[in-house]
């Protein structure tokens, strides 16, 4: 069975794989990071304190970058109608994906937000609420950014959402319920497509922006 979110951190405070149990945990680590307030025992487990869990917030990746990583790692070879330009959320003069897809004759440059609903193992993310608005503004700021790559002259450049799947439900709810602005949004910025990245069965689903995604009709292209 694999690790669970808080065990991987419990394992980065402690610096043991075996410091998820009380009973094989090196005492002198487990006892200092107990001073300083990081983790506590319950029961017969170790759990991290609220300050544990702030601490980690300086190595622990965001979901976000699990998700893009997923999504690098996946398509990190060009697709006969599909091409990774950039992938990082990090990133503070790129936004956060930028790819290059075809779709029958015309080629789209398309720049990317990301955004997750919940952790790489499906967890509560505390963040999935405001993820929901930040998602207009951070577009916004996009359009003003550098590109990775100089789009070629043929490919219209348009703006999109980067989601993973096991997220699409709960961004659909709320995007459904600002259904008007969200589609005026699309039309006066540009946005053309929403890119839901399935991870199990490792597959691209290419929406429209406007009346295709919140409507329920099916991909306009699926990458594989």
């Amino acid at each position: 069975m694999g690790l669970t979110t808080k065990q991987k951190d419990i394992i980065k405070l402690v610096g043991s794989e075996e410091a998820v149990k009380v009973d094989v945990i090196n005492k002198r680590v487990l006892q200092k990071c107990i001073e300083k307030g990081l983790l506590e025992i319950y029961e017969d487990s170790v759990v991290l304190t609220q300050q544990g869990i702030q601490s980690l917030e300086g190595f622990r990746n965001s979901p976000e970058t699990d998700f893009l990583n997923d999504l690098l790692k996946t398509f990190d070879k060009p697709r006969s109608n599909f091409l990774i330009i950039f992938c990082n959320c990090k990133s503070q003069i790129n936004m956060d994906l930028e790819v290059t897809l075809r779709i029958g004759e015309q080629e789209y440059y398309i720049r990317c937000e990301a955004k997750v609903g919940s952790q790489n193992d499906s967890t509560h993310y505390a963040d999935k609420n405001n993820a929901v608005h930040k998602v207009f503004g951070e577009i916004l700021k996009g359009r003003h950014l550098k590109y990775a790559a100089e789009p070629n002259d043929k490919a219209e450049v348009v703006y999109g959402l980067a989601i993973p799947k096991r997220d699409e439900e709960f961004f659909k709810k709320n995007y459904g319920k600002l259904r008007g602005d969200w589609n005026l949004y699309g039309k006066t910025f540009d946005c053309k497509f929403v890119l839901v990245f399935d991870e199990k069965l490792k597959i691209l689903e290419c929406y429209n922006w406007n009346d295709g995604w919140l409507n329920g009709k099916s991909p306009v292209v699926t990458i594989r």
